[in-house]
């Protein structure tokens, strides 16, 4: 059959085969190309989400460090410091939660968002209670304090001059 062909025909059957194979490969070139692209705008995408969450872990991390200068120190500035350090987390929290699609990723976010919100709230009553207990410490036991050791150092004194004391 091909012998029999001119060879007008046998020039169009061989461009032809040609441009049909150049069409193939063409079309799953391009369905390759595309599904690659996709791919990357995928991981690209949670790329940029466990960069982020790895930014809240870590300033959530600098909040903790904060809390427990704080509790060492009584310092004000490390409280002020945890407050900063909390609103780049619930900042960085928000934005995950506007992202985020999944309900079961969604849940978590809103379980880590609660976890959070008890922290910071636990936190200001631990500052709350300290101040306290520095004004306390500060006000009446300087004061006072000095007072009942006084009159205690007075009371053993008197007992040894009495012979009261059995020791």
């Amino acid at each position: 059959m091909f012998r029999s062909m001119t060879m007008a025909k046998k020039l169009i059957l061989g461009f032809s085969a040609v441009l049909i194979l150049l069409i193939v490969v063409s079309t799953l070139s391009y369905f390759t190309i595309e599904t690659a692209s996709t791919g990357f705008s995928e991981y690209r995408r949670m790329a940029i989400r466990a960069n982020r969450m790895g930014e809240m872990q870590a300033a959530m991390l600098m909040g903790r460090m904060e809390v427990k200068d704080y509790i060492q120190t009584h310092g004000d500035e490390d409280a002020r410091q945890f407050e900063e350090h909390l609103e780049a987390t619930n900042a960085i929290l928000n934005e995950m939660l506007g992202i985020v699609r999944d309900p079961e990723r969604k849940a978590k976010l809103d379980a880590a968002a609660a976890n959070i919100k008890t922290y910071a709230t636990t936190f200001e009553q631990v500052v709350a209670k300290t101040r306290e207990s520095d004004k306390l410490d500060a006000e009446v036991l300087a004061t006072t304090g000095r007072e009942i050791e006084q009159r205690l150092t007075r009371l053993l004194e008197g007992a040894n001059q009495a012979g009261d004391t059995d020791l």
